[in-house]
C-alpha cells in the first residue's frame, strides 16, 4: 500500500478521526491541482528517485495520477 492513494485515503481519515473540527471539502483544490501535475509529473519524478524512490516508474506516476483525477470527477459528476 505504500505510495498509494488507499495510502492517502488512510492517511486523511486518520487526520479527520484527531482532528478537533472537520476538514473542509476541498475537492476544487485536488482537481485543480492534480491537473496541474498532469503537465510536471515526469519531472517531479526526477526528484522522487533522486531521493532514492527509484521503484515509481512514468507509467506507474501517470497511471496514479489519473486514476486519482478519475475518481474525483466521478465523485463529483
Amino acid at each position: 500500500m505504500s505510495n498509494s492513494i488507499e495510502l492517502g485515503d488512510a492517511f486523511v481519515e486518520a487526520y479527520q478521526t484527531l482532528a478537533p473540527e472537520p476538514l473542509p471539502d476541498l475537492w476544487y483544490f485536488d482537481l485543480y491541482q492534480g491537473l496541474n501535475a498532469l503537465f510536471y509529473y515526469e519531472r517531479w519524478l526526477e526528484g522522487y528517485h533522486d531521493a532514492g524512490l527509484t521503484h515509481l516508474t512514468i507509467e506507474d506516476a501517470g497511471g496514479r495520477l489519473r486514476t486519482f483525477l478519475r475518481r474525483m470527477l466521478d465523485e463529483r459528476l
